[in-house]
């Protein structure tokens, strides 16, 4: 299911999402389970936000969306194809490069995000900038 909100408590829906505040009224169920009965830790290890200021490090394409260093090439070249960065990675070197310019920053954040394999992914208005 794909939901849009537009200036409607979208920052503290996702805090209260990931249980960074306390609900003092009602209930957030996910798949039928209660959220304040899921310990924070587990809820933010399944739940990918790609924020309006997108997160990248230096380094290489490969550093920035395998940040577990876990995946092969085949995978991370599937899931930067997915997204539409594939031809970007192959023209500017492959996965390893350092320095590329990043003109597509959220897109190699959903790579991350997709990559990690959440079942929930929120993305926060990733393209207002």
């Amino acid at each position: 299911m794909l939901t849009i909100l537009t200036s409607s408590g979208k920052r503290s829906l996702i805090f209260s999402l990931c249980r960074g505040m306390d609900i003092h009224s009602g209930r957030i169920l996910i798949d039928g389970i209660d959220l304040a009965i899921v310990p924070p830790e587990e809820i933010q290890s399944r739940i990918s936000i790609i924020t309006q200021d997108p997160l990248l490090l230096k380094g290489s394409v490969r550093s920035n969306i395998d940040l577990t260093e876990s995946q092969t090439d085949p995978e991370l070249l599937s899931v930067c194809r997915l997204v539409g960065l594939e031809e970007y990675i192959q023209a500017h070197g492959g996965l390893m490069p350092n320095g590329a310019p990043w003109p597509y920053l959220p897109l190699f954040c959903l790579a991350r995000s997709l990559l990690h394999k959440s079942r929930i992914h929120i993305l926060d208005e990733v393209t207002s900038k």
